[in-house]
């Protein structure tokens, strides 16, 4: 466009309200518009638009079309109640037949497409000003038509619609050249047209609908016709089109006459709504036939998506578990877990900071009363903005894996025979036993006991009979000692024995009697009966030592003084005893 000296200087003269709802888009095009025109106004949606129009009646408006409150086009539609003549200009990111059709209605004058810089809008100002200066001079009544069909030429190039004109009693159709574009024809190669022109080429499936959708506007149950329909193009392929129209007039007898409309091109969006149908299908079906239960919630810890898994981990439903508070679905001490990590998730939120995945194991309960081991998985889901939308959490079952720990550390710290606490774990409660007997000032006796000539048992009779032997050993010894007191596997026939508090050495000799006593009894083991003795030795904190080595090696010396004495016996350390270890 080539702007006049007189359009530069008369636009100085004029006042023109300029909507924008983003601050910073209003404040950079304000600066730069207002070196040339005689007022700027401005105001940050529609509802103050239109107040700041009926105070100060600018020349020309210019406003953005998304806004809060009252949108631009609806501003504008109130405007043009007010006054038919004011240019208006109207900036949108969107180009939908809708809006087309609704700035035809209202007659916007210039339709531009975001981005829109101070320059273009500067543009859009100047071709404004010849009209408005026509207009001081009292132009004639026709020019409000060709106003009207400069903006609808000015509308249907931004957007780049094909409109099409049906008298629906006659079949006569008028489409223009964009129309017979947007399916690869040039319209030369279609004439001549008619509504068999449209039917030909549409989908026979889409051809019912919007029949259906047609007669409902013809019947005032619709404002406006709309359907998507699909449209064999030249390359005889299919595009979608969105096709949108209203009827303009009507027979004497009301009967639809002239229907005024647009096509737009659609198959792109179709396409991406068919890869996102799609694209989310595939993970439903993953989600639902996935062994891990897959979730999502809010910071509110309600659940928004559960998956169908959940029944066989936790015999819950969905719907159940989306129904359920969290503290109910964790043991607590598990549920303190969890909130110490959905803290930790909240702090990053809050403080714009990237939540790391998050891992843990928490014991979640279930419909029957007990519960199952989980390891859960955790990150957090944003939208394209950076901004978070909820969290995303994968709960896997780890029973097994759970038993096979327990299993490890049952093997680690158990005699696998007898499942008494072996050497390793029976040393560290030796050692918390003598510190609780430093902190209190109390007696604790520690027994050796070995099985008298056990290896001619294993060379007579064989391993296998030897270790149900020790197995119903260790059954009697522990009838004999109290809850509070620990008796260990350290050997092949090697037993030890942590007495608490046992006041005095006689309280000691009397509980390791008991044992000796339980041992001589006979043993009925794979069909023969056996009978065996025991020799047991005795060392007491802190008479015979203050720390576990000490007082080990005295038991053991007082177990085998025991043996010499002519086994099947017990004594209790003393100073007499030979210092050397007996071999």
């Amino acid at each position: 466009m080539n702007a006049s000296a007189e359009d530069y200087e008369y636009l100085k003269k004029l006042t023109v309200l300029y909507v924008e709802d983003d601050e910073e888009v209003l404040n950079q095009s304000s600066q730069f518009l207002s070196r040339f025109v005689g007022v700027l106004l401005t105001a940050r949606n529609g509802a103050e638009g239109l107040a700041a129009y009926r105070e100060h009646h600018p020349h020309i408006v210019i406003t953005d079309k998304q806004m809060p409150v009252m949108d631009g086009l609806a501003m504008a539609s109130e405007i043009r109640n007010l006054d038919r003549s004011v240019p208006i200009i109207v900036l949108t990111s969107f180009e939908l037949p809708d809006v087309l059709i609704k700035s035809i209605n209202i007659s916007i004058d210039r339709y531009i497409t975001k981005p829109a810089d101070g320059f273009r809008l500067h543009q859009a100002l100047l071709s404004c000003a010849p009209r408005l200066r026509e207009d001081e001079q009292l132009k004639p009544p026709q020019g409000e038509l060709k106003d009207d069909l400069r903006r609808l030429n000015c509308i249907l190039e931004g957007t780049r619609a094909g409109t099409w004109e049906w008298n629906v009693q006659t079949g006569e159709t008028i489409f223009n050249g964009r129309w017979a574009e947007l399916v690869g024809y040039h319209l030369d190669e279609i004439s001549p047209v008619s509504i068999s022109t449209w039917i030909n080429l549409v989908h026979p499936d889409d051809l019912i609908k919007s029949n259906e959708l047609l007669h409902r506007h013809f019947r005032g149950e619709s404002d406006c016709y709309e359907c998507e329909v699909r449209m064999r193009h030249k390359n005889g392929q299919w595009v979608w089109m969105l096709d949108r129209g209203v009827v303009a007039s009507r027979t004497d007898d009301g009967k639809p006459l002239w229907m005024f409309g647009a096509h737009m091109d659609i198959t792109e969006r179709k396409q991406m709504e068919e890869m996102l149908r799609v694209s989310e299908e595939r993970h439903r079906l993953l989600a639902d036939n996935a062994s891990d239960v897959i979730w999502t919630m809010g910071l509110d810890l309600k659940y928004t998506y559960v998956s169908p898994s959940v029944a066989k981990l936790r015999g819950y439903s969905p719907a159940e578990v989306m129904q359920q508070p969290i503290e109910e679905a964790l043991t607590p001490e598990s549920y303190l877990v969890a909130m110490e990590h959905f803290a930790t998730i909240c702090t990053s939120i809050q403080a714009g900071r990237p939540v790391e995945n998050i891992r843990g194991k928490l014991e979640q309960t279930c419909s029957d009363g007990s519960t199952v081991w989980t390891e859960i998985t955790v990150s957090c889901i944003y939208n394209s903005e950076g901004t978070f939308v909820e969290i995303l959490g994968v709960t896997r079952d780890i029973t097994e894996l759970k038993k096979t720990q327990q299993q490890l550390e049952l093997m680690a710290h158990y005699d696998a025979l007898t499942n008494l606490p072996n050497r390793s774990l029976f040393s560290d409660l030796f050692s918390q036993g003598l510190a609780l007997a430093r902190r209190h000032n109390t007696r604790l006796a520690l027994l050796f006991m070995d099985i008298d000539n056990f290896k001619l048992i294993n060379d007579n009779y064989g391993h296998a009979v030897g270790d149900l032997i020790l197995q119903e050993v260790a059954a009697r010894m522990l009838c004999c000692i109290r809850a509070s007191d620990t008796i260990g596997r350290i050997g092949g026939d090697e037993f030890v024995v942590l007495l608490h508090d046992v006041g005095s050495d006689e309280n000691a000799v009397t509980s390791a009697d008991k044992i000796r006593d339980v041992l001589n009894q006979s043993f009925g083991v794979a069909g023969k009966t056996f009978s065996i003795s025991s020799s047991i030795g005795i060392a007491i904190y802190p008479e015979h030592g203050s720390e576990a080595i000490e007082l080990s090696r005295n038991a053991d010396r007082a177990m085998y003084h025991a043996k010499e004495c002519g086994r099947n016996n017990v004594k209790v350390f003393n100073a007499g005893i030979l210092p050397a270890d007996p071999a």
